[in-house]
C-alpha cells in the first residue's frame, strides 16, 4: 500500500494514561480536550505487543503504526537492524514526585531502556533524582539519593541502571527505547487511591543498579552544529540508540529525510508550516510528526523550537 502512494509527514493519536501522580500539563499546554483529570503520561509515538499508535492524516489515516513497518517509511537501516518500531516517544507532566525506580541494566540483559528528557517546565524543587551514591544501601535509601539541579530547557540522559526520578512540577517530553519494564525502589511511602500499598520491585531494582554513574553521565551539553540567520541545530544527545537535536527555525529550514531511518519532531513553540512536494500541514505546539525515510525534501517555516530525533 505504501509503495503504491505519495509519501507525505505523518501525524498519530496519543494515548493517554492515568497516574497516581499525574496533572493537566498535557491538556493545558497543548490545547488537548482531556476530561478525564491525573494524566500523567502521554504516549506519541508506540508500537508494542500492546500499543500500536495510528495515523490521522492523510491517505493512510487509522493505519497502525505496526503496519508501517517497511523500507520507505522506516528506512533500509531500521529494517535490516529491528523487527520493531526502536523508539517510545512520550510527555510527562508530574503533578508529584514519581517512584525512584530503575530500568534494566546492560549488565543484566537486552532489554535496556536509555532514555532522555528535555524540560519544557522544570520541577518546583529546581532538582531531580539522578543515581546513587557509592554506599547505597536500601535501608537508608532516601539518604543515598543523589540529586541534580535542573531548569527549564535542560535535557538530561538516563542510562540503564541509574537510580532515577522526576520530581514534582516536572513537565518533560522523553525520547526512549521502547522496552516497558521499570523496577519501583522506593515510592515515599505512598498509597494507592484504596489505601494499598504500591507495589515495589527491590530485588530486581537492586539487582540491575549501576552505581558509578556520576552527574557527567546524565548531563547533556548541547553542541551548535548549525547557525544562521534562518535556522540554529544543536546536537543535545547522541549515543548508540538514539540521536537527539534542537532545531530553532527562525524563518525556514529547507532540509531532507535521512533516506535510511525515519525521524520524528516534536514541536516545543510556535506554529511551523511544514511542506513536502505537494504536501502541506500547520503544525502547533506538542504535536508530533514521523518524517518517512524517504519522503525526501521537505521544508519547516518558523518561527518556532522544535525536537529532532531519530536512531
Amino acid at each position: 500500500m505504501v509503495k503504491q502512494m505519495k509519501l507525505y509527514p505523518l501525524l498519530f493519536e496519543p494515548l493517554y494514561f492515568n497516574k497516581i501522580w499525574g496533572g493537566n500539563k498535557i491538556s493545558r499546554h497543548y490545547q488537548r480536550n482531556l476530561n478525564s483529570p491525573g494524566i500523567g503520561e502521554s504516549w506519541e509515538l508506540i508500537s508494542n505487543s500492546s500499543y500500536s499508535s495510528k495515523v490521522t492524516n492523510g491517505n493512510l489515516y487509522g493505519t497502525p503504526l505496526k503496519e508501517l513497518f517497511c523500507k520507505e517509511i522506516m528506512g533500509s537501516y531500521v529494517t535490516a537492524n529491528y523487527s520493531y518500531f526502536p523508539l517510545l516517544i512520550k510527555y510527562i507532566d508530574a503533578a508529584d514526585d514519581l517512584s525512584v525506580q530503575v530500568h534494566p541494566s546492560h549488565t543484566i540483559g537486552k532489554d535496556t531502556k536509555n532514555e532522555m528528557w528535555y524540560f519544557i517546565d522544570a520541577p518546583e524543587s529546581g532538582e531531580i533524582i539522578c543515581g546513587v551514591d557509592k554506599n547505597f544501601s536500601i535501608q537508608s535509601i532516601q539518604d543515598s539519593l543523589c540529586k541534580m539541579k535542573v531548569k527549564r530547557g535542560d535535557s538530561v540522559f538516563i542510562p540503564s541502571g541509574a537510580v532515577h526520578a522526576i520530581t514534582k512540577g516536572s513537565f518533560v517530553l522523553e525520547i526512549q527505547e521502547p522496552t516497558d519494564i521499570t523496577y519501583r525502589l522506593y515510592d515515599w511511602d505512598r498509597t494507592n487511591p484504596d489505601g494499598t500499598t504500591r507495589e515495589l520491585h527491590v530485588e530486581e531494582a537492586v539487582k540491575n543498579t549501576v552505581t558509578d554513574y556520576t552527574e557527567n553521565d546524565f548531563v547533556c551539553n548541547p553542541a551548535i552544529m548549525t547557525d544562521g540567520n534562518q535556522s540554529e541545530i544543536s546536537l543535545i544527545k547522541k549515543c548508540s540508540h538514539f540521536t537527539v537535536e534542537k532545531w530553532i527555525v527562525k524563518r525556514e529550514l529547507k532540509t531532507t529525510s535521512r533516506s535510511d531511518r525515519f525521524s520524528i519532531i516534536n514541536v516545543l513553540s510556535g506554529t511551523p508550516s511544514l511542506e513536502s512536494d505537494d504536501h502541506g500541514m500547520v503544525l502547533i505546539p506538542g504535536d508530533t510528526v514521523l518524517i518517512p525515510a524517504e519522503l525526501g525534501s521537505y521544508t519547516l517555516y518558523g518561527p518556532c523550537e522544535l525536537i529532532h530525533s531519530y536512531v
